[in-house]
């Protein structure tokens, strides 16, 4: 799993959503690209990687993490391995890539078989 430092750049709210069966469901959407941590303190990105995050309004984990999505935040998110962003997480400064890794990776070991 990677970490990667994020900068949200803009949201949309309360987009209606119809599922196969014509049920409709509000989501919220949040676009964050990628950032550098420059030497003299300050962030660099790029809206050219950008990536958007949809959450449903009613879903519990977003609801915890809906007061730190302001405009410009920073964040660590991973990617699944389709490239859409998995996990988000706000950013601080005692709070480094390696620890986002760490919180979210498998602890199982990967074994083989020769058999």
């Amino acid at each position: 799993m990677n970490g990667f430092l994020v900068q949200l750049i803009d949201i949309a709210t309360g987009k209606i959503i119809k599922d196969d069966k014509g049920n409709e469901s509000k989501w919220d959407s949040y676009t964050f690209t990628p950032v550098i941590k420059l030497e003299n303190g300050t962030f660099k990105g790029t809206k050219d990687l950008s990536k958007s995050k949809w959450f449903k309004i009613t879903d519990e984990n977003y609801l915890k993490l809906k007061p730190y999505l302001i405009d410009g935040n920073l964040f660590y998110v991973s990617l699944k391995w389709d490239g859409k962003i998995n996990i988000v997480e706000p950013y601080t400064e005692n709070y480094n890539e390696q620890d986002f890794i760490n919180k979210y990776s498998n602890n199982s070991s990967i074994t083989e078989s020769n058999s």
